[in-house]
């Protein structure tokens, strides 16, 4: 029953977001999109989890053009989209770095593009870091919305954890390659 559940939020996913799609080629094809989401809610086996080495490159390249350490970026990356090229979440956030379209845009990024969406979601969490000066505090930024901690809103707790796991995730990954 929980599959089935899975399955029709994946089809309503599916019918939602197929329309704001401009062309096939904004989602690579369809079928790279339906594996995709369906990767995303567990029903297929996904090869996400273990990065392959393009990535990793690619990740590298965008966390030095961007003077992060690419472990830094690795680990959002892992808590974004487990390294799933073409997530796309519910809420319609893009890619590796997982970016919504408004915030792409702003970037002049293609959040389809996976070197574009590396680069661009490590400029937004630089930009968040230099807007806050906290790495906790930026990534509540990152993952909220500037807003939401900019207004002394109340940050999510989903945000709170979110910040947690990338921290946790980069120790780990500093640990490794010492």
């Amino acid at each position: 029953m929980k599959n089935r559940s899975k399955w029709i939020h994946s089809l309503l996913v599916i019918f939602m977001l197929l329309p704001i799609a401009k062309s096939k080629a904004e989602i690579g094809s369809i079928g790279d999109f339906l594996n995709t989401l369906f990767y995303a809610q567990g029903l297929l086996e996904n090869e996400a989890g273990s990065p392959k080495r393009d990535v990793l490159v690619m990740i590298k390249e965008a966390a030095e053009d961007n003077d992060l350490k690419p472990e830094f970026l690795r680990a959002l990356v892992e808590a974004e989209s487990n390294y799933c090229q073409n997530a796309i979440s519910p809420k319609g956030a893009i890619g590796l770095c997982q970016l919504m379209p408004a915030t792409a845009r702003q970037l002049g990024v293609d959040p389809f593009d996976p070197a574009e969406n590396l680069d661009g979601g490590a400029r937004y969490y630089v930009q968040q870091l230099k807007l806050f000066n906290d790495v906790r505090i930026a990534l509540w930024a990152y993952n909220a919305g500037p807003n939401a901690v900019r207004f002394g809103r109340k940050v999510p707790t989903e945000s709170k954890q979110y910040a947690d796991k990338v921290i946790r995730l980069y120790r780990e990954f500093l640990k490794r390659t010492k």
